[in-house]
């Protein structure tokens, strides 16, 4: 509707900055409506919210009808920051707001000598719906009378905010800019909270627990047989699972441990392996006599360990609580072995050649000369290793917040053991350690998939 017949006074606006006007003040009032409510999903209170609805004003002390009071604690009208601050403390999750524009009473009113200020006055219907300190149901609907000023310089109207906000017509006549106690920043520009505006009730997250698992490529690496021209190793697929629990620090960091039960596999492989005089050392036999073991070998072994873990980490996250975020997760893994166990396949001869007799003795089994498959007899055996394994964690991935109190992860990992674990003792007869010497460091790796659900517990 056009500005119409009203309050009188002398005015210089051109029909044109009339709609230019009322245009504006829709916006402003639709502007309201949506940052009253202090909610943009209805659950928690929105941060930017608090700072365009108070920079919808003329200044912090604009005069406001408390309508979110539902027990009367407080006077009416009170200051726009004020407002707010009864609005968040007694409306965790915000509140739905619904205005609609009745009339324009008059049309806009200068009211400073100058010419370049102006008020209207614009009256609206305004329900506001809520749940008042999570006990009492708020649902309020009044007739109130919005008071706008803007000002008018050489190009057209602008600067509208609301001067007040009350239950009945205000005097306008007795009104003037001057008296503004703190002039905002206009609305297209970012709002500073003043410090007298009352801070956000964040959503504090305390702990959460949950379980995982995941899956990973695994290496039980040795450094010498990594190196080896004869032999081969291969990493395999095993699994993870697990409990942990997260203990918020603060908004962005967390600290995380738990218990891990995780597997590690790693198969050798010697193929077509011979070995003679010109290439062994001289060995001597229980009877004081020297010879060169002669060995052929085609050999598979299979290694998994098991270990129960305690992780020790860091979580750094990059988001809101209650929102997606992704994080950052390095940190350190302390792992106890629970099982090492080795199986042997394929078979092996060993032959015993004496230069001084100029002779090979073979099928001697006091002597283990003799022929052993391995596939047959089914050979499996324990590895004897060191117990602990201490290892560097780092991990990436992305939390999902479920409703109130879940959530769900998925990140990727990398483990690397900083631990010899100790291969100083022969698995069996033909092992590395056997054929062919010191093995040299032995440690733990894997990298893989990780995905979990938790139960977030919320101050």
């Amino acid at each position: 509707m056009l500005f119409g017949a009203g309050y009188s006074q002398a005015q210089e606006l051109s029909e044109n900055d009339r709609r230019l006007a009322e245009a504006n003040i829709n916006v402003l009032l639709l502007d309201f409506s949506k940052y009253s409510s202090m909610t943009k999903t209805g659950k928690y209170i929105e941060p930017s919210y608090i700072a365009k609805f108070v920079g919808l004003f003329d200044n912090k002390l604009a005069p406001v009808y408390n309508d979110v009071d539902v027990e009367n604690l407080t006077v009416n009208p009170i200051e726009a920051n004020k407002y707010v601050a009864n609005l968040i403390k007694w409306y965790s999750s915000g509140v739905s707001v619904k205005l609609e524009i009745l009339q324009t009473i008059g049309d806009p009113v200068r009211i400073n000598v100058d010419g370049e200020h102006y008020a209207v006055l614009m009256k609206c219907k305004k329900n506001v719906f809520g749940l008042y300190t999570k006990s009492k149901i708020l649902n309020n609907t009044k007739e109130l009378y919005f008071l706008v000023y803007f000002s008018k310089n050489q190009d057209a109207p602008g600067d509208f905010r609301i001067h007040s906000i009350s239950e009945t017509i205000p005097a306008i006549d007795t009104l003037v800019v001057e008296e503004v106690v703190e002039t905002l920043p206009v609305k297209d520009t970012v709002v500073v909270v003043p410090d007298t505006t009352p801070k956000i009730p964040e959503r504090k997250q305390d702990w959460a627990i949950g379980g995982l698992s995941g899956a990973n490529f695994t290496s039980i690496e040795v450094e010498n047989l990594a190196r080896n021209e004869y032999w081969r190793m291969k990493n395999k697929m095993s699994s993870t699972v697990g409990i942990d629990a997260v203990f918020f620090l603060s908004q962005h960091l967390c600290m995380k441990t738990g218990v891990v039960f995780a597997i590690y596999q790693t198969s050798y492989t010697l193929s077509d392996y011979y070995a003679d005089q010109t290439t062994q050392s001289l060995e001597t036999d229980k009877d004081g006599d020297q010879f060169y073991r002669i060995v052929t070998a085609d050999i598979e072994e299979d290694v998994m360990l098991r270990y129960l873990t305690i992780p020790m980490h860091l979580q750094f996250r990059l988001g809101k609580p209650g929102k997606v975020n992704f994080f950052l997760e390095p940190g350190l893994d302390f792992a106890y072995l629970s099982s090492a166990q080795v199986n042997v396949y394929g078979e092996s001869t060993h032959q015993g050649y004496y230069p001084d007799l100029h002779v090979v003795l073979y099928d001697l089994d006091e002597y283990g000369y003799n022929t052993v498959d391995y596939s047959e007899t089914g050979f499996q055996t324990e590895w004897d290793i060191s117990s602990i394994n201490f290892s560097g964690y780092m991990g990436l991935g992305v939390n999902v917040p479920i409703g109130k109190h879940f959530e769900v992860w998925l990140s990727s990992n990398y483990v690397m053991g900083f631990s010899d674990i100790g291969y100083k003792y022969s698995k069996y007869r033909d092992d590395y350690l056997q054929l062919m010497g010191d093995p040299g460091k032995t440690s733990t790796k894997c990298y893989g998939t990780l995905f979990g659900l938790r139960y977030v517990f919320n101050k």
